[in-house]
């Protein structure tokens, strides 16, 4: 049923629960796990930018950052044998995530209702929500465990 499982990933603090969730499916339907990150270009803090000498040299430093986090999500899923392919893009996480589920025919796409920033959120919507909207198949969301909903 679900043979290949896209988990496009923020590296959040609840990314562990996200991958819980994938590491219990794959089991159970023998699937295939493709994690992926994609790096937003974005215009960073100059302060926080100040140590790089440009822009690229600030993405290579991301993008290296990046392979380590994805690397250790790698070897969770590797240790109980469940086939794993990984991989980082530069773009714009919704259309990446589109394009990637596309791209590797994913039956499902798991990921978290709210990324690592509130801001973005605020400012571009959630991401999850235009996954959800524009996805070749069905997409799982999981809610953060501390955020609850209360009704108007």
């Amino acid at each position: 049923m679900f043979r290949q499982i896209l988990c496009p990933t923020d590296f959040s603090k609840y990314s562990d629960i996200i991958m819980n969730y994938a590491e219990s499916l794959a089991e159970r339907f023998d699937s295939h796990i493709y994690l992926l990150h994609c790096i937003e270009i974005l215009l960073p803090d100059p302060e926080y930018t100040a140590a790089y000498a440009d822009f690229e040299q600030l993405y290579q430093a991301m993008e290296k950052n990046s392979h380590i986090k994805l690397n250790q999500i790698q070897k969770r899923f590797e240790s109980k044998n469940i086939p794993v392919t990984s991989k980082i893009i530069i773009g714009k996480p919704f259309v990446e995530i589109i394009k990637y589920a596309k791209g590797v025919s994913a039956d499902l796409i798991i990921m978290g209702t709210h990324g690592a920033s509130a801001l973005s959120h605020i400012l571009f919507g959630s991401t999850a929500d235009k996954v959800v909207r524009k996805a070749p198949c069905p997409v799982m969301t999981v809610k953060h465990p501390d955020h609850t909903f209360i009704l108007p």
